[in-house]
């Protein structure tokens, strides 16, 4: 009668549960982190909503964007930040520029600079990401937090550039500041803000990024609800 295993299917074992381990454990990693990320952008998001709602609430009559054009207002920046707790900032003049782009050591949490249409991330398809509409300010917030504000929108990394992955739709996320036209030349209102693929966020089935949270929607065009990953932005605000 066999009392025991021979060395050899002790070896074949290890081997299969070695292979099983590497096929599963990034998974299981992951899907750690993703629920430590949607936490993180659940509670930042609240964050920054509120502050806009006092930021309007101080500041009675105060326009979100400069005139009739898409670029936030930085008088409004400047109101809205007083509201949240700021722990540094880069930027246009006259703060200083985000120079982790010139291996300076000052601006590492941050993964986009001004005057730049490149920015350190990346699409939930693993393209690059461009800048063109959120490359006005970068700042960094005391819950660890990265934020940056640009036409219309706002983008979120809740662990900031330094820590990992920096993609849009795992630990990247968008919030856009909506308003309402009578018609295509004449401003009337602004509602208020909301995160891609919520109703109104996106204006037309082209921009497909900000209608679901898939890696086979979108691009990483410098648009950015068309971006793959743009939709995740709701989908793990209401989940």
């Amino acid at each position: 009668m066999k009392k025991g295993f021979t060395l050899a299917e002790v070896l074949v074992t290890l081997g299969i549960i070695g292979v099983v381990s590497a096929m599963t454990l990034p998974s299981i990693i992951n899907a750690i982190q993703d629920k430590t990320f949607h936490a993180k952008w659940k509670s930042t998001y609240s964050i920054l909503n509120n502050a806009f709602n006092l930021t309007k609430e101080k500041n009675p009559g105060i326009r979100v964007f400069i005139g009739g054009q898409n670029a936030i207002d930085q008088e409004f920046i400047d109101a809205f930040l007083e509201n949240v707790q700021v722990a540094d900032s880069c930027g246009f003049s006259p703060l200083p520029p985000c120079t982790i782009w010139y291996n300076s050591k000052k601006f590492t949490w941050s993964g986009v600079a001004p005057n730049s249409s490149a920015t350190k991330y990346a699409t939930l398809n693993g393209e690059a990401m461009l800048s063109y509409g959120f490359n006005s300010r970068s700042v960094l917030l005391n819950n660890g937090a990265s934020i940056y504000f640009g036409y219309h929108m706002i983008l979120v990394d809740v662990n900031n550039y330094n820590g990992k992955p920096n993609i849009l739709g795992r630990d990247v996320f968008a919030i856009s500041l909506l308003r309402t036209w009578y018609n295509r030349d004449m401003f009337i209102e602004e509602i208020g803000m909301k995160p891609f693929g919520a109703q109104n966020t996106y204006n037309s089935k082209t921009e497909l990024g900000s209608t679901d949270c898939d890696k086979n929607i979108g691009s990483g065009n410098s648009w950015v609800p068309r971006m793959a990953g743009a939709g995740c932005s709701y989908k793990y605000l209401i989940e």
